[in-house]
């Protein structure tokens, strides 16, 4: 049997038995308390069918993302009664498994063993099997981008309009799940220029994709338009749809009669040019490569006027830091296997330039650079990696093409003088950065270890040719097949761990815990008809299940920004500067932000609005906990109850607070601040940077100042605060 057959069977085989063991771990694995986004979705699926439009259970309107995900995820609730939880993570499986064949198609382009093994790495990626798990939409939008990147593909290589109606039909419905595949809408385009298909076949299969993507999309912009004035994302003036507009159709009638134009005698004298065709090449290049580059700086240049960077740039050495340590330090194996297959990748791309792998090589680079803009962002704002999933999908198959040809160029390699030299040094440091990293002991007697396997197996390509003889004709098939072999069981030993500890319910007892003990005593305590404010987390949750017999509002915290100009040090983007704000606390996931309540707010949601209770609960670093300080009697909040649910393996515990609302007498000294000492440390590094500029604001916070709660630290930070303030 030749190898390239030996070599489809195996990778098709392990290819089924990643997507197999993907879903198959994904759908047994047990369900974890839905977390707050799904519970919000819930309730605007809810109020979508039951006609009250696209309302959260606190009645606010949503606009944030589409509301296809929110209809479907509880459309059989509505209709039979099921779990809107389980439907979910049902349609959350099939999308995982969905991403992992699709990232194995796009490697399968390259060559088998590339995407078997882009497979088997996505089924060890256990943050996409951790988010296959639950009900929320980020997986379900990934698939559907990576289907309009394929499909759209498919579409111009077969110069087919059913394809190209049907990729942007696939792009219309991702887009308005969760909006992330509109950074890969271009990629078709500009990786079918670089094959050298016909410039009209590209123009009018693409036209045809964009007309039908713009028609899918255009009721959710015309919408968004009519209820907030603005443009969709874009939040220009609504009237800027009509040359939006006007442009989309300018492009599709070009792309739908360049077979017209190119017959008139004008651009029939232009093409036939001696000098164009010569040229063609570099004007593909310029198009296809130039064009990625450039739609890419221009999201940049979007994105980075956006008010989620709160003003501030999109990319610090402390951000990079701070998204490193929650996201990234977690996964650093994987991170470090992937990070070496891509650069690989480069050398295995030179190699095959001349050969039948480059094309589909150079159709992930220019999604990677399509897509990378997306990644930047996510990192600065400190959003999940859940944002973009279809880049690592896309990146995936080029890290194993990495690996497999950096293999096999190993083991054709006769030169003893560059193998076993290389070997050597590949094994001393990776055994030092393993035991650096697990703090393996004595270390120089760990890299001593590794430099003598990477010795022996240096020799393997000089001596396997005299040992084998004839036999190491077998061995590209043969170490194809025991990579993907280890490959495919490590990664499913990991995600079988992973599905058994179920980590992600790991809070899940505490949270339902909590839902339960608030439905009770409100049910027994609180009249019906009660009006019900909830803090943010496990609001959604706590009032979903009230909202039956209960009024429910939000009376939650704000994220905002350090401000030099602000009367109080910060300020939140779109508002004018405020001086009442009444509690600080700092951010998890942006080194700009805070999270933080102003007393002006507390006033509305809980007077304005006639709350009789305010639910708070803490208990995870987006439960801001220095408000506390101020829910007193004397600011009109009487603590009539408090629950305390311990997060087993954390040592963590859940707490909710329920107060008895005096609107009477609930007022703020806007003369006092009360503040974490993290919050106040990173507000002073901010101000520490522009002495001279801040002297004034730390004049003015230091007598408002009160720190919550009280820490070895607080006679430090008042000192900073007071130097700055007599500076």
């Amino acid at each position: 049997m030749p190898p390239n057959l030996i070599e489809r069977r195996i990778s098709l085989v392990a290819t089924i038995g990643a997507v197999v063991v993907f879903l198959f771990l994904a759908l047994i694995a047990p369900a974890g308390f839905p977390s707050f986004d799904e519970w919000k979705y819930f309730g605007i699926g809810y109020n979508i069918w039951a006609g009250r439009g696209m309302t959260t259970v606190f009645g606010g309107e949503f606009l944030l993302h589409g509301p296809i995900w929110s209809a479907v995820v509880t459309l059989p609730h509505v209709l039979f009664g099921t779990d809107s939880a389980a439907w979910g993570r049902i349609l959350n499986g099939l999308s995982g498994a969905t991403i992992v064949a699709l990232s194995a198609w796009f490697g399968w382009r390259i060559r088998p063993a590339a995407g078997a093994l882009a497979a088997i790495a996505l089924v060890g990626f256990l943050y996409l099997h951790d988010q296959s798990r639950t009900a929320r939409l980020d997986v379900p939008a990934a698939a559907f981008a990576l289907l309009y990147v394929a499909v759209g593909i498919e579409a111009i290589r077969r110069n087919s309009v059913r394809w190209a109606i049907g990729a942007g039909a696939l792009f219309a419905f991702g887009f308005v799940i969760k909006e992330i595949d509109l950074p890969f809408i271009p990629i078709p385009f500009f990786v079918t220029v670089l094959w050298g298909t016909s410039w009209l076949v590209i123009g009018r299969i693409s036209a045809w994709t964009v007309l039908t993507a713009s028609i899918g999309v255009s009721w959710w912009f015309l919408l968004y338009a009519a209820e907030t004035g603005r443009v969709y994302r874009a939040e220009t003036p609504a009237w800027t749809l009509v040359p939006l507009a006007l442009g989309i159709l300018a492009l599709v009638v070009i792309g739908l009669t360049a077979g017209r134009l190119a017959g008139t005698r004008p651009i029939a004298r232009i093409v036939s040019d001696d000098r164009v065709a010569r040229r063609d090449w570099t004007i593909r290049w310029v198009v296809g490569l130039g064009g990625a580059l450039a739609w890419a700086a221009g999201q940049l240049f979007a994105y980075s006027k956006t008010a989620r960077l709160k003003g501030g740039p999109m990319i610090t050495p402390q951000q990079l830091d701070l998204y490193a340590d929650m996201w990234l330090k977690p996964y650093w194996a994987g991170l470090l296997v992937a990070g070496v297959g891509l650069a690989l990748s480069l050398v295995a791309l030179a190699a095959y330039w001349r050969r039948p792998e480059r094309r589909p090589m150079l159709d992930l680079i220019i999604a990677g650079i399509c897509g990378a803009s997306l990644v930047i962002f996510v990192v600065g704002v400190g959003e999940p990696p859940r944002n973009y999933l279809a880049q690592v999908a896309l990146a995936a198959p080029l890290m194993a093409i990495g690996w497999i040809w950096s293999v096999e160029w190993f083991l054709g390699e006769r030169r003893a003088w560059i193998t076993v030299p290389l070997a050597t040094a590949g094994g001393a440091v990776v055994a030092g950065f393993v035991a650096w990293r697990l703090r393996l002991d004595p270390l120089p007697l760990v890299v001593l270890a590794g430099a003598l396997t990477g010795f022996v197996i240096g020799w393997i390509p000089t001596l396997g040719p005299r040992v084998a003889r004839d036999g190491w004709s077998w061995s590209r098939p043969v170490t194809v097949a025991t990579i993907l072999v280890l490959s495919l069981g490590i990664a499913t030993a990991l995600l079988g761990v992973e599905t058994l500890r179920a980590r992600p319910t790991a809070s899940g007892p505490a949270r339902n815990a909590a839902v339960t003990a608030v439905d009770e005593w409100v049910r027994e305590h609180a009249p019906t008809g009660s009006h019900l404010a909830f803090g943010s987390f496990l609001g959604y949750e706590m009032a979903l299940t009230l909202s039956d017999s209960y009024r429910v509002s939000h009376a939650r915290h704000g994220n905002v920004a350090a401000s030099l100009s602000a009367p109080d040090g910060i300020k939140r983007t779109g508002e004018l500067p405020s001086g009442d704000w009444l509690a600080i606390d700092t951010a998890p996931r942006n080194v700009n932000e805070f999270q933080a309540f102003r007393g002006g707010w507390l006033v509305r949601d809980l007077v304005t609005k006639g709350a009789d209770y305010w639910i708070y609960t803490i208990g995870t670093a987006t439960a801001p906990e220095a408000v506390l300080a101020a829910a007193t009697p004397e600011h009109g909040l009487e603590q009539v109850a408090h629950f305390t649910f311990p997060i087993q393996e954390t040592g963590r515990d859940i707490e909710t607070y329920i107060f008895k609302v005096d609107p009477s007498r609930v007022a703020f000294d806007p003369n006092v601040m009360y503040i974490s000492p993290d919050a106040l440390d990173r507000m002073l590094e901010v101000l520490e940077r522009d002495p001279a500029a801040a002297r004034e604001l730390a004049a003015r916070l230091e007598p408002q100042v009160r720190i919550v709660p009280a820490s070895p630290r607080d006679g430090e930070l008042m000192e900073r605060l007071r130097r700055l303030a007599t500076s």
